[in-house]
């Protein structure tokens, strides 16, 4: 093989394992960023899809307890309607209702003793014995609506799920009201929540699938896909009839069902191939240029290598026949040498110092990446952790908004469909509807308005006050405001002729926060102290408890939006509190600093600077 050849072939496969070698490493990497965002999309999805069905099931509930005031059930279980009466009467109400909704398998009334006394499906009548179920014992024990799991209806050999609720009046039991769902609703109630490619499956208590993406499958016993049921809460990965997939669980909140999202391998991994092999395609023209260049290059700096060896073949051949001849021709041919091997020499000299200066580049380049990684690094965990938070709050938010939405709808239906007679009952629907719809404003205002409008300089009603004159004010207000709280001292110096410019109200508003959360983060018998000091500079404003405290990694984030601290323990919130009390003092031209120890103390501080 000639010197040619051989360089040509070395430079060829030196790019190629170079482009093979960066597009493994672009799939896997585009491959586990993949991965991450659809364990992040698959969350997403998986409590919407949770929310939903937790809101249709809570329409259940709720339309089971309204139809259980209807003045024609309540009449029967009092002898004023006869059971042929009442059976009619629920044989029209469901064919009404299916119009609607068609996921109605009966509606029946079942007696104190525990048996069906009338239905809309006639064969129903007299065959369950509701003291063998769990649902009709739950509903008699609790005296509220209860919920079973997949049932076999005896009266049409169809899967089920029943609601059983009392039917009360004047606070006495006359007997209970049943509502049968066929289980098939549920996975046509899903298909609205099938987005991005995703599947679900619900099972109830005892493993028997409500939905399932496959309709063989329902009212079968899942098998979790061979793995312990307890993985699955997490993002793990499962082998399915056709393909790979990955699944997540959450818990549904109604006895032990849970609802299951599915995303096939493929639909992740699909785009990050289309990359990859569009990668390859450019490499093999790379690969292609470079046997090109080489080619190039190696005829370049092997022509007088091949003058050279050319020359002294000859010699050797006919040294021994024609030494005269050829001593003769050496001249000639040893000038044409002589000028080629200054230029090997000079390409040599040039090569040596190209790979000097690519070694210097390499460790240069070796340091920025390792830099660049880190840097990298640093950034996707905290968008992680950004994301995270948002997801927290979305949930939050989501779930202390569809709440009082849901009461809302479930009291006005009940109070438009004028089944209600009882005046009590009428006055409790029409207090928790005001209730519901308070709690409502509150989010909107309070959580959603504000902490946009805090940013925003103009809000502001700054004024020059005296700081006696303030720090009294404050006083006031803060003892009129809790003056049923034991727990807080107060310590104020002296002042005597210094002015703040501030918006009294929007500081006032700062300290509450502050003190609020001492007292929530405190035991019940700790003491929570404010103090308003006299410094050189300024007011000095502090807020000091021995409650649970922050720790070190969480002081330097937790001014920011949504951002709450692992040491919070079950308290609720969304994040906000002491990014809005931040914005309010920063737009007083001064920044709120917190000092903690863990299970030690607490201290939040501002300073307002004084007008000089």
């Amino acid at each position: 093989m000639t010197i040619k050849e051989r360089m040509i072939i070395i430079i060829s496969v030196v790019f190629s394992i170079v482009i093979l070698i960066s597009t493994s490493m672009f799939y896997r990497q585009s491959s586990e960023i993949m991965n991450r965002d659809a364990e992040i999309r698959m969350q997403e999805q998986l409590e919407r899809a949770k929310e939903n069905v937790s809101l249709l099931l809570s329409n259940i509930i709720l339309e089971t307890e309204k139809l259980s005031y209807d003045a024609y059930v309540i009449d029967y279980f009092n002898g004023e309607k006869t059971q042929d009466e009442m059976d009619t009467y629920l044989d029209h109400l469901m064919l009404e209702k299916n119009k609607e909704r068609p996921f109605y398998m009966d509606l029946f009334l079942m007696s104190k003793e525990g048996y069906i006394v009338s239905a809309a499906v006639d064969s129903a009548i007299g065959i369950v014995d509701g003291n063998k179920r769990w649902y009709f014992k739950n509903a008699v024990e609790t005296g509220q609506t209860s919920t079973s799991d997949v049932i076999s209806s005896q009266a049409t050999f169809t899967q089920i799920v029943i609601n059983m609720t009392p039917v009360i009046e004047d606070e006495r039991v006359l007997g209970y009201f049943g509502l049968a769902i066929h289980v098939s609703y549920f996975s046509d109630f899903l298909k609205n929540f099938e987005v991005n490619n995703n599947e679900y499956i619900i099972v109830d208590s005892y493993d028997n699938v409500l939905s399932h993406p496959d309709k063989s499958k329902i009212e079968t016993t899942l098998d979790y896909f061979g793995r312990d049921k307890n993985q699955l809460y997490d993002f793990t990965r499962v082998k399915t009839s056709d393909q790979d997939a990955f699944v997540m669980m959450k818990d549904l909140g109604l006895k032990d069902w849970k609802i299951i999202s599915i995303l096939k391998r493929d639909e992740i991994y699909s785009k990050s191939r289309a990359l990859a092999y569009t990668y390859v395609k450019v490499g093999g023209v790379l690969i292609i240029l470079a046997i090109l260049v080489g080619f190039y290059i190696t005829s370049y700096v092997t022509k007088p290598l091949i003058k050279i060896t050319n020359s002294i073949n000859r010699i050797i051949e006919e040294e021994d026949t024609h030494r005269g001849k050829m001593i003769s021709q050496v001249p000639d041919e040893l000038m044409e040498v002589d000028e080629e091997a200054i230029e090997i020499g000079n390409f040599k000299k040039a090569v040596l110092g190209f790979k000097e200066t690519l070694e210097n580049s390499m460790k240069s380049f070796e340091i920025e990446h390792s830099k660049l990684r880190d840097y990298v690094k640093n950034v996707d965990c905290e968008l992680s952790n950004m994301n995270r938070r948002n997801l927290e709050f979305i949930s939050t938010l989501s779930h202390d908004i569809r709440t009082p939405l849901t009461l809302v709808k479930g009291y006005a239906s009940g109070l438009s469909s004028d089944i209600l007679i009882n005046e009590t009952m009428l006055e409790k629907f029409k207090e928790n509807i005001i209730e519901s719809t308070n709690s409502i404003e509150y989010l909107v205002y309070d959580v959603l308005d504000f902490v946009y409008e805090v940013s925003d300089k103009h809000i502001y009603q700054m004024k020059s006050l005296s700081v006696s004159e303030f720090v009294d004010k404050i006083l006031l207000d803060m003892k009129q405001l809790y003056k049923d709280e034991t727990r807080l001292q107060f310590t104020v110096d002296e002042f005597s002729d210094e002015l703040v410019k501030v918006d009294s109200m929007q500081v006032f508003r700062v300290i509450i926060n502050l003190v609020n959360n001492s007292l929530k983060y405190s035991n019940e018998n700790d003491l929570v102290r404010i103090a308003f000091k006299h410094h050189l500079n300024g007011l000095a404003i502090s807020v000091y408890d021995e409650g649970i405290g922050v720790k070190k990694e969480d002081q330097a984030n937790i001014f920011e939006m949504f951002y709450r601290g692992e040491n919070k323990g079950d308290t609720k919130g969304y994040g906000l509190g002491l990014y809005i009390s931040s914005e309010i003092i920063k737009n007083h031209d001064a920044y709120i600093y917190c000092e903690s120890e863990v299970d030690q103390f607490t201290k939040m501080f501002f300073e307002l600077p004084y007008i000089d």
